[in-house]
């Protein structure tokens, strides 16, 4: 699995890629990484948007959903307010501050850190001590467990 995963046999690391897809397999409640923005003082409902927002997340063909517009009309509101709902039936749920590469590296290690952490129990590993701690490793690792996994 490992191998599927992009991640050599050879890295110490192949075992927690597999524990990752225990963990957010649903052994339990969801794994929530990060918090989104609170509501804007003058938050504007978007019913229409979010309906056609939950519609994509509920349709196992799409596999991304791109909110685009001029700062300051509600893409974060509505990113948030999805990741909220999606809370109650989704397994892996992950919020990442994409303002800049390094923020977008440490979610994604914090990510793939969390994973590890909920699944490798007496497997001997312990995540972000060792070989490949750091931040582009940890989110390499995180990246490819997430595409070889069926959660996207």
């Amino acid at each position: 699995m490992a191998r599927r995963a992009g991640v050599p046999e050879r890295w110490p690391h192949h075992r927690i890629a597999r524990a990752g897809h225990r963990a957010a397999a649903g052994d339990g409640g969801p794994v929530v990484i990060g918090r989104p923005p609170g509501d804007a003082a003058a938050l504007r409902r978007r019913d229409e948007f979010a309906e056609r927002i939950d519609e994509g997340l509920a349709d196992d063909s799409v596999r991304r959903i791109l909110l685009t517009g001029a700062g300051g009309v509600g893409k974060s509101q509505l990113a948030a307010a999805a990741f909220h709902r999606a809370e109650r039936r989704i397994e892996f749920l992950l919020w990442v501050a994409a303002d800049n590469r390094a923020s977008v590296l440490d979610g994604y290690a914090r990510a793939w850190s969390a994973l590890s952490r909920a699944s490798v129990t007496g497997d001997g590993a312990t995540p972000g001590v060792g070989p490949g701690s750091d931040d582009e490793t940890q989110a390499d690792l995180f990246l490819a467990w997430l595409r070889s996994t069926g959660t996207s």
